[in-house]
């Protein structure tokens, strides 16, 4: 059996991108046969050696698909990232005639998209994506109203991460407050800034915003701080977990935060808004990190400032999240997509 994960651009190294990589080299580890298929690439963006790729060749991108579907053996499961690649997958194999298993990989929620986008899912999934696999429990609910294959497997953690690496007591890490992402709107990372600044009116802090895009400007001219807050892409995110306090995440909408899972491997304290899907599937409140209500940007505020001054319950949610994140480690996941595999094969 040859497993292909399909995205658009594996140059790109967003978050999908960083998943489909993590999931193609985790397979591979359990014995299967998986590579990455990419329509696109930039050739200016490094890619590290452990991530390789095969490019499709074509002048459009249906005309790549085609041709690479007329050459699949009938033992193929492909994997989609992108709802536009399952789209046309699920068209080209009804002309093709090619028998292979389509798996549409969400890696979304199920509302980030617009209205048209949702129907043409709606349709064309139905017509030829043999199973569908989604991030959390509330996309599973939305995706299973249409669609009777409908899977739950969380995104894996990248074996880099999955180590048993000694973290530091919160109260000598270096770093009060990191945020890392895509610089988007969607992001809230404004919010971030705002939260940097109001703690500077009480005690020194340092915080990190790891991340570029086209935010950037717009961040930089909102706050006095954020020149000193931006700090670029990070060339090891990990380690800069280790060094930091508390991950704040501030987004509108999240489908399965990595970075969670992430932060709380390096013991992190992850305090986040209550976002509609995401968070609050990784997030036992009190427990693991903190939620606060979507958008309350002052009871962020307050729940830094209380947090920053309470050692022994920081170390005490740092020890669970690390506990918290084993759940995502390569072995346990990856056991869910045999499952998927061996029940449509």
């Amino acid at each position: 059996m040859k497993i292909y994960v399909l995205v658009l651009n594996a140059c790109d190294l967003g978050g999908i991108e960083r998943s489909s990589f993590t999931l193609v080299n985790t397979l591979k580890h359990s014995g299967y046969d998986a590579e990455i298929v990419s329509l696109h690439e930039n050739a200016e963006i490094h890619i590290d050696a452990n991530e390789q790729y095969r490019l499709l060749p074509g002048k459009n991108e249906v005309h790549k698909l085609w041709d690479f579907l007329k050459k699949l053996p009938p033992d193929t499961v492909l994997i989609s990232a992108y709802d536009r690649i399952s789209f046309y997958l699920s068209l080209l194999r009804k002309f093709t005639k090619k028998r292979f298993m389509l798996i549409a990989h969400q890696h979304a929620d199920y509302y980030a998209h617009k209205p048209r986008v949702r129907f043409l899912r709606k349709y064309s999934y139905r017509l030829g994506c043999d199973a569908i696999v989604c991030l959390t429990k509330k996309d599973n609910e939305y995706y299973s109203k249409w669609f009777s294959k409908v899977y739950t497997i969380p995104n894996i953690l990248d074996v880099n991460f999955a180590t048993d690496a000694v973290n530091e007591p919160i109260a000598i890490r270096p770093v009060d407050f990191v945020a890392a992402g895509r610089l988007h709107q969607i992001k809230r990372f404004t919010h971030f800034l705002k939260l940097h600044d109001y703690i500077k009116n009480y005690r020194g802090v340092t915080s990190k915003l790891f991340g570029h895009g086209e935010e950037y400007e717009h961040l930089l001219s909102s706050s006095p701080s954020a020149a000193e807050v931006l700090s670029g892409k990070s060339s090891d995110i990990f380690r800069d977990f280790q060094k930091s306090k508390f991950l704040i995440v501030t987004s509108e909408r999240e489908s399965f935060s990595m970075v969670i899972i992430e932060a709380m491997a390096a013991g992190c304290v992850v305090v986040s808004y209550d976002c509609p899907t995401g968070p609050a599937e990784l997030i036992d409140n009190g427990v693991n990190g903190f939620l606060i209500e979507n958008g309350d940007l002052q009871a962020l505020k307050e729940k830094c400032l209380t947090l920053l001054d309470d050692h022994q319950l920081c170390d005490y949610i740092s020890k669970n999240a690390v506990a918290s994140s084993k759940k995502f480690y390569p072995d346990a996941v990856v056991n869910s997509w045999k499952k998927v595999f061996s029940m449509h094969l």
